[in-house]
């Protein structure tokens, strides 16, 4: 005979949906690796991107340039300190920038969309001359630190994401 005196709850994995407008999402934009002619320089295409959505989830991926294969695809949640820490930031980041009067004049189609709440709020590209505020660049710093984390890590994230 077995008696059961009480019950001990396991909880699943923490599952973050895909939903919501994202808190953040990074488009890197680059050139095709094979050869098209272009009359001028040929137009960027998606090489990969990034996304914080406001359940605490993140997903990312690389693409190939040249067959728009998707590659790296990671999807799950970020740990609960991660996501507090980057809300926050990013709460309190204003997307003010000062441009410099002088700058490099190179040019390259490589670059990085940050969009915040739907809205284009940066266009990361060489040479720009742009230098963030304080606080938009602990968030910058903060986003760019978690992609990488996330990067190195192998495998998919533990707690899966929808």
């Amino acid at each position: 005979m077995l008696v059961l005196f009480g019950s001990t709850a396991v909880a699943g994995p923490k599952v973050c949906e895909k939903k919501g407008e994202p808190l953040i999402s990074l488009r890197r934009l680059g050139e095709r690796t094979s050869p098209v002619a272009y009359k001028d320089m040929p137009p960027p295409v998606i090489t990969g991107g990034f996304v914080i959505w406001p359940t605490g989830g993140f997903s990312s991926f690389d693409e190939d340039p040249d067959t728009n294969k998707v590659t790296n695809e990671r999807a799950g949640c970020l740990e609960d300190a991660d996501f507090k820490q980057v809300k926050v930031a990013l709460a309190k980041a204003t997307w003010k920038f000062t441009t410099a009067k002088i700058k490099c004049m190179a040019m390259s189609v490589n670059h990085t969309e940050w969009t915040a709440n739907d809205k284009l709020v940066w266009d990361d590209k060489m040479c720009s001359g742009q230098t963030a505020d304080a606080v938009t660049q602990k968030a910058i710093d903060l986003v760019h630190a978690l992609a990488a984390k996330l990067a190195a890590a192998p495998g998919v994230s533990a707690a899966p994401s929808k």
